[in-house]
């Protein structure tokens, strides 16, 4: 299991809280496609800035304590 509190982690790159797609989906081990699935199924929320999405670090954070309900 990822371990939540490894530097890999903390040290990615985000602004004001937010992760881009591609970054979401590497920390979660998921295709961006898939994230994009997840978020259409309601099972991860995301915020749109334009038309990319953004996802929020705890969010991410809080759904790697939970990587068996995907």
């Amino acid at each position: 299991m990822f371990n939540t509190d490894s530097l890999v982690f903390d040290n990615c790159r985000f602004q004001d809280g937010f992760l881009s797609t591609e970054t979401a989906a590497r920390l979660l081990d998921k295709s961006p496609n898939a994230l994009r699935i997840m978020v259409c199924r309601g099972r991860l929320k995301a915020f749109k800035d334009g038309q990319r999405l953004k996802f929020r670090y705890r969010d991410i954070k809080d759904a790697l304590s939970k990587k068996g309900a995907f």
